[in-house]
């Protein structure tokens, strides 16, 4: 990720996993113009040095720190389908020149191909075994966090629905004449009953 420095406490509020993924890191081929260490500047977040340093070679680092801090407001390179169901994703966000300045959208034009660029990147990222040890570890984490909220999702739903079932069965049986009631009641015991003796037997079976 590159994003402004102002931005980056909005960026962790909105994505909660980024602080568990990524640190500041000193890309050895990115040395933007601008306001060093202010906060309109240019962070570039990474999981390691190593996969930040591959994605931003000599020639994308030159092309970045050459237009990034005049067109550009962020890019975010995924594979936590954050923003849709994608197994990887790059986003990214830029300021427009004004199009009557051909000279300023012929720069943002080499910003963009170098975005374009820099995807070929990632598809020939491949990472040394201590940091893909790094990379696997918070992603292990996360993926036992989202299992456990989505156990309690479903638990959540069935408990929903078995409180809807019941107020249907109390507002059907205030509809009945007593005889009727006593029979529907009845009946309902029954299934019950029988749902626990196949529960039951699987039990005995298991």
């Amino acid at each position: 990720m590159i994003a402004r420095k102002r931005d980056i406490k909005a960026i962790n509020q909105q994505f909660t996993h980024l602080k568990n993924f990524v640190t500041p890191i000193a890309a050895r081929n990115f040395n933007p113009a601008g306001d060093k260490g202010g906060q309109n500047s240019l962070v570039v977040m990474g999981e390691s040095d190593e996969a930040v340093n591959h994605l931003l070679n000599v020639q994308l680092g030159d092309i970045f720190s050459a237009y990034a801090n005049e067109y550009l407001i962020d890019i975010h390179i995924s594979d936590q389908k954050v923003y849709n169901n994608y197994p990887l994703w790059l986003k990214a966000s830029l300021y427009i020149p004004d199009p009557s300045n051909a000279d300023k959208v012929k720069d943002c034009a080499k910003l963009i191909r170098a975005i374009f660029m820099l995807v070929d990147r990632v598809v020939t990222l491949r990472l040394s075994p201590a940091a893909r040890q790094k990379a696997e570890k918070p992603r292990k984490a996360v993926e036992r966090i989202k299992a456990k909220e989505k156990a309690e999702e479903n638990e959540d739903a069935i408990l929903q629905k078995k409180r809807e079932e019941k107020l249907k069965f109390q507002e059907k049986l205030k509809s009945l004449p007593p005889d009727q009631q006593r029979k529907l009641e009845e009946k309902k015991r029954e299934q019950e009953m029988n749902k626990l003796k196949k529960k039951m037997s699987k039990m005995v079976k298991f």
